[in-house]
């Protein structure tokens, strides 16, 4: 007998009471669609969003969601067939536009998606999700004045959103700006402290400007915060390697085998560090 996850059992028992109380309505399907959606079910929304639509053509949720829905299954052109009839109901809405565009990126429509990143820009200048997706797309273009440029523009109108500051910060960090990266991403720590992944950004950061006791630091921090992540391990590793602290690097290596026991390049180091503690 097929056990169904309690989450997914309630979930579907609520589409049965939602199509037994009122079978015939299209919101009824485009919440039964929301809550397959949720669950990860992206095939049953799609049919429930169809149902939808075939009882409300102009149902704007269950135009936009079945777009999701396909992107997340990954055919692109019934996305964009989905999104492009949910823009025509609501040419306002910059979701709408910023999502379209991310699908247009998938089918290599290119420009396309800049000027649906544009005119969402245009729709609310201090949509964060329209500058990160300019951005991100310029960035891929290899176009990366452009995107630091957007991105700075967004900064400038949402000075405490992190994922504004995450992206740019990368950018700098390409671009060889290593001070200008470190400063957002100490913004990015006293935001949220808890996010082991901006202290390996900020490591890295600290490489690149050469200051290597504090990118080791920044490392302990991502592994104090993700004490079961081989990556944070290895970084703190080779770093301390690096300055010289071989005792340390060892354990942090040796740990990184532990929780990674096929990672080659982590027992390249720790036998480097071996080495080079026996030299001295």
């Amino acid at each position: 007998m097929i056990k169904i996850p309690q989450q997914i059992a309630i979930l579907l028992l609520a589409f049965v009471i939602a199509l037994a109380q009122s079978p015939d309505t299209a919101t009824t399907h485009v919440q039964a669609g929301l809550a397959a959606q949720r669950a990860g079910q992206c095939e049953q929304a799609v049919r429930e969003y169809a149902t939808a639509l075939q009882l409300d053509p102009k149902n704007f949720g269950a135009q936009f969601n079945s777009g999701t829905c396909y992107a997340a299954l990954e055919r692109w052109q019934d996305a964009a067939t989905a999104l492009k009839a949910a823009l025509a109901l609501r040419p306002d809405e910059p979701v709408v536009h910023v999502t379209l565009g991310e699908v247009y990126e998938k089918l290599n429509r290119t420009s396309e998606a800049i000027d649906l990143y544009k005119q969402a820009l245009r729709l609310d200048p201090k949509a964060p999700m329209a500058h990160r997706a300019l951005a991100g797309c310029y960035a891929r273009l290899n176009q990366r004045e452009d995107a630091i440029r957007v991105l700075s523009e967004g900064n400038q109108l949402k000075p405490d959103d992190p994922e504004l500051l995450r992206d740019l910060a990368h950018l700098y960090i390409d671009a060889g700006s290593f001070r200008a990266a470190i400063e957002l991403l100490d913004r990015v720590t006293t935001l949220q402290p808890d996010q082991a992944v901006d202290y390996v950004t900020l490591g890295l950061a600290y490489e690149g400007l050469g200051d290597l006791q504090s990118a080791a630091k920044a490392h302990a921090r991502s592994v104090q915060l993700e004490p079961t992540s081989a990556q944070a391990y290895y970084n703190l590793g080779v770093t301390l390697q690096k300055t010289g602290n071989h005792k340390e690097a060892i354990a942090a290596l040796k740990r990184a085998t532990e929780l990674t026991p096929n990672w080659a390049l982590a027992y390249f180091f720790l036998g480097k560090s071996y080495e080079d503690q026996g030299e001295r």
